[in-house]
């Protein structure tokens, strides 16, 4: 098997080990809900109010995209009114 893909299988394993372990050691142990709710308990709930949370989420997605739009406008404006000469680059790992 490719190592990037055991490496991928393996953390997608983590992640869902992670949350039957949640699920079952809340069982186990008798923990309230209103403590700490199991994720089927929170998928569950979030399915039940999408109608409601999703106007929210929406404007949240549409404010957090337009704070990034004029985060990079303003940059841009800053390097060229004060001379920066080469663009900023984002380095890819060695």
């Amino acid at each position: 098997m490719n190592p990037q893909l055991r490496r991928r299988f393996a953390s997608a394993a983590l992640i869902v080990g992670f949350f039957v372990a949640w699920e079952l050691l809340c069982v186990a142990f008798g923990i309230k809900d209103i403590v700490l709710p199991r994720p089927s308990q929170i998928v569950v709930t979030l399915g039940q109010r999408m109608p409601a949370i999703w106007p929210h989420a929406l404007q949240t997605l549409y404010t957090t995209l337009v704070g990034f739009a004029l985060g990079i406008l303003a940059s841009s404006t800053f390097c060229r009114t004060w001379g920066c000469r080469a663009p900023c680059r984002i380095s890819s790992p060695p």
